[in-house]
């Protein structure tokens, strides 16, 4: 892996040269209307769509290994109360998930992290979001960044999290590998940025959509690359392509995708 290669999501911002006007198409846990959420067959459908960067969630297990699932617990998809955190590999494996979207039944299997990472092509980014709120407390980050090392795809992630602290061990072992802060109040990240030293600053931010407005993007679009999560609706599409946001988090990315081809420049 080339290590001067663009880092995903990055349009220059930083570095002075010209932005550009086409956001970058996140698909939020694949596409997961078509597959079920955060599987291997709703990644796969996502880089045949062939998206620009595809966003997951990570988690420790008991026996240590690195699975890709959002939720903390197994009530939403497989109806049970059992945590992911105290699941061992054997365990999982024998778990199938499964929901109703769409009129339509999807399953599947939880993959794990090194899988996924392996099964990735050449074009697609990822965008990893770190779960958990206490990540003093498991490998979780010491884990995922050596797998991503161990493949030299340094280049081709962004690790995320609600959690500061989790991107702050990110930095720590490895200034290759960028990082977004995920966080659902922008205007809370800026009364706190001053505090903040700037080599341990985020690469990107990442604003819930509803919760944000074209004043706190253009602020943040000076010093950051800037994506905002979850947008479905056409008009909200259009409307954060137009204030210039570097991605578009997704449920619906061919969609997405189709939107962004038909408008003019894009």
């Amino acid at each position: 892996m080339d290590k001067n290669a663009r880092p995903p999501g990055e349009r220059g911002t930083k570095a002075g040269h010209a932005r550009k006007k086409r956001p970058l198409v996140v698909a939020h846990r694949g596409s997961p209307l078509e597959y079920l959420e955060n599987t291997k067959e709703s990644f796969q459908r996502a880089m045949n769509l062939q998206v620009d960067m595809i966003e997951l969630d990570i988690q420790e297990i008991a026996t240590g290994e690195v699975v890709v699932f959002h939720d903390e617990d197994l009530q939403r998809l497989a109806h049970s109360p059992r945590q992911i955190r105290d699941l061992t590999l054997d365990e999982l494996n024998g778990i199938e998930i499964q929901s109703f979207k769409n009129r339509r039944f999807l399953k599947g299997k939880i993959p794990l992290f090194s899988d996924v990472l392996e099964m990735l092509d050449h074009r697609t980014d990822l965008d990893v979001e770190i779960k958990g709120l206490d990540i003093r407390k498991t490998n979780l980050v010491v884990q995922a960044v050596h797998l991503v090392e161990t493949l030299n795809l340094e280049n081709r992630i962004l690790f995320s999290s609600f959690n500061f602290m989790a991107l702050f061990y990110v930095h720590r072992m490895n200034r290759l590998i960028r990082t977004g802060f995920l966080t659902d109040y922008p205007d809370f990240y800026f009364a706190v940025e001053a505090f903040i030293p700037k080599r341990y600053r985020p690469d990107a931010l990442i604003f819930y959509s509803k919760r944000t407005d074209e004043r706190l993007i253009r602020r943040a679009l000076r010093d950051y690359t800037v994506m905002v999560f979850t947008v479905d609706d056409p008009d909200e599409m259009r409307k954060f392509a137009a204030w210039g946001v570097d991605g578009i988090i997704t449920n619906r990315p061919g969609f997405l995708k189709s939107l962004l081809d038909e408008r003019q420049g894009f």
